[in-house]
């Protein structure tokens, strides 16, 4: 599971919504969180609709659909140096040698 949700979202408050289930999806296999501060556009602007309101976890789909990367090529997440791409070709490979695919 790959889960992508901004912290700072003013409708939908993280520490209420979504922080009381870290700890339990913390526990599954194969999943990735990435849960930023502020979520960012390509050219490392803070993302925003309607006027400037911060809208986090609505507007991290733009940043998933462009693969976690900066427009310059760096990754938004460190430890998805690939992308989310990447990420999913690494959790495929390791299927398959495990002989699960």
């Amino acid at each position: 599971m790959f889960l992508a949700i901004g912290k700072r979202d003013e409708f939908n408050p993280f520490s209420k919504w979504i922080e009381p289930r870290l700890s339990r999806l913390e526990r599954m296999k194969n999943i990735f969180m990435y849960t930023p501060e502020w979520v960012r556009n390509g050219d490392k602007g803070i993302a925003s609709i309607v006027a400037g309101v911060e809208m986090g976890q609505h507007c991290l789909m733009n940043p998933v659909q462009a693969n976690l990367m900066f427009d310059d090529g760096t990754p938004m997440e460190p430890k998805l140096p690939r992308g989310v791409t990447g990420w999913l070709a690494d959790r495929r490979e390791e299927r398959r040698t495990k002989g699960a695919l």
